[in-house]
């Protein structure tokens, strides 16, 4: 019973964990009220999936459940799979690294980006481009070097832009002009998936090391 009060003990810190990055994410999420741009759902959906992995292993804890144990360890292999891959990106973001494709467009170009994003009445402008069919609208934001076609293509990130500079900052890369609140939340999110990452991992050696014991002894070993 030791090995299980164990297994349940990283399970209830890794929960609380999960629950908490699902309230910040849902939080960031109330922040970019857009239902269509798949990005902004991106952290809410993961987060509410680790909350998931982790009430399975609970249960299997609890239970004393062999195929519960099994299926955490499943879907916790993706879950780490995920923190991983978070910390590296927002550790590579922190290290003015290209971690998006965006990122790796010249810098003409992701100057141009970063000057539409700044606009004032962003959404009303990217609403005249999206209606304006005619030849004459190849320049659509005067001053600014970027044709249409391109505002078009990218036209989903601009509406994101238009809901939240923080996002912008983020899908755009860090610069010397980032500002300290969003360095802070992304270093934040470098912690955060660190630490899940290491909580998640330690769950599933512990599954795995004592799976063959369940099996054989029972959850009494």
């Amino acid at each position: 019973m030791k090995r299980v009060a164990i297994f349940l003990a990283v399970i209830i810190i890794e929960l609380i964990l999960a629950i908490g990055g699902l309230g910040v994410s849902a939080y960031l999420y109330a922040k970019v009220p857009d239902p269509q741009n798949v990005l902004s759902m991106v952290p809410l959906c993961f987060m509410s999936y680790a909350v998931f992995v982790t009430i399975l292993g609970a249960l299997a804890g609890k239970c004393h459940s062999h195929w519960l144990l099994l299926f955490h360890l499943i879907f916790g292999f993706i879950a780490i799979i995920g923190f991983c891959g978070s910390t590296v990106i927002s550790g590579m973001w922190l290290g003015s690294k290209a971690v998006l494709p965006i990122s790796s467009l010249d810098n003409s170009t992701l100057t141009s980006f970063r000057e539409i994003c700044n606009l004032d009445d962003l959404g009303t402008d990217l609403d005249r481009v999206e209606t304006n069919n005619s030849t004459d609208a190849e320049e659509p934001f005067p001053g600014i070097d970027i044709d249409r076609s391109t505002v078009l293509e990218y036209m989903r990130l601009f509406r994101l832009c238009d809901a939240s500079k923080l996002a912008s900052d983020i899908i755009l890369g860090r610069t010397s002009e980032t500002s300290a609140y969003v360095v802070n939340i992304i270093l934040a999110l470098c912690i955060f998936s660190g630490t899940c990452f290491v909580f998640y991992s330690l769950t599933f050696i512990t599954g795995v090391c004592f799976m063959n014991e369940i099996k054989t002894y029972g959850w009494s070993a």
